[in-house]
């Protein structure tokens, strides 16, 4: 099937399904609030298979240090904005910036719509009402970059709390620390934003389906998780629903297809979330 798509948010699953479908054949348009992509050096080493990247030794280590299990594995370690700019050309000339969707009925006159519009979705809201909200827990994630070299990939878990450390090409060291709750960092958070940036953790309650009619939701806008296992999430909603688009005969049975992939998927990874970090 061939169609036309309007996809809300310019970020990682929007780009990457607006790149993916494009690929197949649709018309796509991206609608994206910002003024532009955001130029932001935060560091990532993201596991997904869809995006590739070479093999690093990974150990997994208790909060002592002692090793809980190592091996290899393929990751990507790049920046958030390299990212966006990557999915950005693959995208093409589609993305239409500062445009602020309040309404269901500006997305109307295409065959489909891809909500990726994040945690605080508009789509989600006026399919699914305020009991679907997102709301703040205890934790946040910390990034930054250290002088100081590694030659693995190593995360550490213990207290409540999480740090993953990567090699950076250029010799230095990438850093992102998860942890229960907020006030563990109160203290540092003055001096961390001068190195390194932090975002709040949201959770929603679980959606019924990821599909309503023609709409889909993608990445966040349907699941909300943690920057790591959040990235991989969208990019797999973005593989999911291009290809179920492209294969089926008809919208509503392709998203029907979609939300079946992914929506167990995504709720499974919520709850593996809850258990280690007892986020309440």
């Amino acid at each position: 099937m061939i169609g036309s798509a309007v996809v809300l948010g310019a970020g990682v699953a929007g780009l990457a399904a607006a790149a993916r479908l494009r690929e197949y054949g649709w018309r796509v348009e991206v609608l994206e609030r910002a003024a532009g992509l955001p130029e932001s050096g935060i560091p990532l080493a993201v596991p997904c298979p869809e995006l590739g990247g070479p093999e690093y030794r990974v150990r997994a280590l208790h909060a002592d240090g002692r090793v809980r299990a190592e091996g290899t594995r393929t990751v990507r370690i790049t920046e958030y904005g390299a990212l966006l700019r990557g999915f950005h050309e693959a995208a093409g000339d589609v993305v239409r910036f500062g445009v602020d969707v309040t309404d269901l009925g500006q997305l109307s006159g295409r065959d489909v719509v891809l909500a990726a519009d994040g945690a605080h979705s508009v789509v989600r809201r006026a399919l699914f009402g305020e009991g679907y909200e997102p709301r703040p827990v205890r934790g946040a994630t910390w990034f930054g970059i250290a002088t100081t070299p590694v030659a693995s990939v190593t995360e550490t878990r213990g207290h409540g709390a999480r740090l993953l450390s990567f090699p950076l090409p250029d010799g230095r060291t990438g850093w992102f620390a998860s942890a229960r709750a907020s006030e563990v960092f109160r203290d540092w958070q003055e001096s961390l934003a001068r190195d390194g940036e932090w975002l709040a953790h949201f959770r929603c309650r679980p959606l019924p389906r990821y599909a309503v009619r023609h709409i889909a939701l993608l990445g966040d806008a349907a699941h909300p998780l943690d920057p790591e296992d959040g990235l991989c999430a969208a990019l797999g909603d973005a593989h999911a629903v291009a290809d179920a688009l492209a294969t089926a005969r008809e919208v509503p049975a392709a998203l029907t297809t979609y939300d079946r992939a992914r929506r167990k998927q995504a709720q499974r990874l919520l709850r593996i979330e809850r258990f280690a970090f007892r986020l309440r």
